[in-house]
């Protein structure tokens, strides 16, 4: 049965916090002196600025745009909740949801998740119709954050392209550069797709991995319509770096 879904209001979300130092993310080196207390904060649930600006579904995914105003990364699991035309709330299924799902999100962003989730059935076991969604930011620990060198990732314009070995199957691509001096695997990239009037026409993601500062396409199955593309490179709790973890997909 296809679902059909309706985009979300403004969800604003905040969590306010403190700003750590430099050095390696989840494994950071704090000034003489603050070792202990910078340990105590790195295993604590972190209190961030984050904030939910949009949510909605598009393309088989739920979708939020995500506000990080720190300037550090911060991880946090981000939490879905359907509701149908009489105001009934459905969130992810416990039979379908990952245990220790997080994203990480840029120090200074704002950007876009789109996630795969099976929401809750109605009583009769059929699927509800949503009319409007709402996203929570579930803080988690400065320590889940993958280790890894200073560096960022980058995206460029994004672009379609035949499938290979089709003639008529289009599929999106993006050139993402791996600005860390470490192999990457698993890392995650997200495309928003617009309508001319604003709206999300499709919402897709995929994850990729790369050589040390290597610049590559990626390419993601096209589901929807729309252009006015923008692709948001990020980390997940499965992003991985360094010599050995993974070759460039």
């Amino acid at each position: 049965m296809r679902r059909h879904f309706a985009v979300g209001l403004l969800v604003p979300v905040l969590m306010v916090g403190a700003c750590s130092g430099g050095g390696e993310s989840g494994g950071s080196t704090p000034p003489p002196g603050l070792g202990a207390q910078q340990k105590t904060e790195d295993e604590q649930p972190d209190q961030a600025r984050l904030r939910v600006l949009e949510t909605g579904a598009a393309g088989g995914n739920f979708y939020a745009y995500v506000e990080n105003q720190e300037d550090r990364e911060v991880a946090a699991e981000v939490e879905f909740t359907g509701y149908d035309a009489e105001g009934k709330a459905y969130k992810e299924s416990a039979r379908t949801k990952p245990d220790e799902k997080y994203e990480v999100f840029p120090a200074k962003s704002t950007i876009a998740v789109a996630l795969f989730v099976v929401m809750e059935k109605k009583p009769d076991g059929t699927e509800p119709k949503f009319t409007r969604t709402d996203a929570r930011l579930i803080p988690k620990k400065r320590s889940d954050i993958p280790a890894h060198q200073p560096g960022k990732f980058e995206a460029g314009p994004v672009g379609k392209q035949k499938m290979a070995g089709t003639h008529y199957v289009e599929e999106t691509v993006v050139e993402v550069t791996n600005g860390y001096p470490q192999q990457v695997r698993s890392g995650v990239i997200v495309v928003m797709c617009k309508d001319a009037s604003g709206k999300i026409q499709n919402a897709s993601s995929t994850n990729f991995s790369a050589a040390p500062n290597e610049k590559k396409k990626v390419t993601l199955a096209s589901a929807g319509s729309g252009s006015g593309c923008t692709a948001y490179p990020r980390m997940s709790n499965t992003t991985r770096f360094g010599e050995g973890e993974g070759e460039g997909e």
